[in-house]
């Protein structure tokens, strides 16, 4: 297994579950969605390499504040250069609010890291981002006292 191979992040006990890397990942779709697949422009699993990168600090500093200086321009590239419209900063926290109001301290904190600008405030909501196939975001949050 390579460096790069995401397979080596999945503990030894699961990786016996994981497919091949040569392995046809279509017998796992069901046939009367064979044709559809075919006939898809989507890009397939094996298209784009994702790169997952967390940062563990007991609130948000420094190790994202590095993080998002290093990606800020290609996150809002991808923000603003996706089909549709982007909701502006008073539409993304009022939803953020209401659909996951357990976020809006931490999501304060991140805004004021990247320098209170209103395209990373709502970027960071993640509210009606642009659309994009086979991807998702994922937020892990350990040590919340959310839902104590």
């Amino acid at each position: 297994m390579s460096e790069d191979d995401w397979r080596r992040w999945v503990p030894e006990a699961a990786q016996r579950y994981l497919p091949r890397p040569d392995a046809d990942w279509t017998q796992f779709v069901p046939p009367e969605w064979r044709t559809w697949l075919d006939a898809s422009p989507a890009p397939r699993p094996q298209t784009p390499t994702l790169r997952f990168i967390a940062v563990d600090e007991e609130r948000p500093g420094p190790r994202w504040s590095a993080l998002y200086g290093e990606t800020r321009e290609a996150y809002r590239d991808w923000w603003l250069g996706g089909k549709g419209s982007r909701p502006d900063r008073a539409t993304a926290e009022a939803r953020l609010r209401r659909h996951m109001p357990e976020l809006v301290d931490v999501h304060g904190e991140l805004v004021g890291l990247a320098g209170d600008d209103d395209t990373a405030a709502a970027m960071l909501t993640l509210w009606n981002p642009p659309p994009f196939i086979g991807r998702s975001v994922a937020v892990l949050m350990t040590g919340c006292n959310a839902h104590r």
